[in-house]
């Protein structure tokens, strides 16, 4: 095998990854402050996630097709797909949200986007424009052109 595939495409791939890991998941959460180490290239397929802090079970995972860091506090991720989780054991899932395009502030504890969000979960349809997700204190805000379709009781699903 030569250098440029096989084996060392694969390690070059894990090597990206666990920069990623080690920049973003070593605080523990996605928005901890690191301004010392932000990777200088894009990472591709991604997934982290954030616990409660009292009883340690998941309570969302955020995944993207990319991630490019355009600062130390920006990141601008393409393909977003959210998962928030009912708590408890279970792990079910409450709430999926889906946007084309998001900017991450990491100082802010913040997931940002001007383009189109979907929101769905069992009973409930959203879509809109200008949306802000904050999960430290499990608000959606969606400004613009924002449509609903809820069908049945809809229940607790940002908790």
């Amino acid at each position: 095998m030569g250098k440029s595939g096989g084996l060392f495409a694969g390690m070059a791939g894990a090597v990206k990854a666990a920069s990623l890991a080690f920049c973003i998941l070593l605080p523990a959460s996605l928005f901890a402050q690191t301004t010392d180490l932000v990777p200088d290239s894009p990472v591709d397929h991604f997934r982290v996630f954030g616990f409660d802090k009292t009883t340690g079970w998941r309570t969302w995972e955020l995944n993207g097709d990319k991630a490019e860091f355009t600062g130390t506090d920006t990141v601008r991720v393409s393909g977003l797909k959210i998962r928030l989780f009912q708590a408890g054991a279970e792990q079910k899932v409450n709430l999926f949200i889906e946007s084309p395009i998001a900017l991450m502030s990491r100082s802010r504890q913040t997931v940002e986007g001007p383009d189109t969000i979907v929101v769905t979960a069992r009973g409930l349809y959203l879509c809109g424009q200008n949306w802000s997700w904050s999960p430290d204190n499990r608000r959606l805000l969606i400004r613009e052109r924002t449509h609903a379709i809820i069908t049945g009781a809809v229940g607790p699903i940002l908790e």
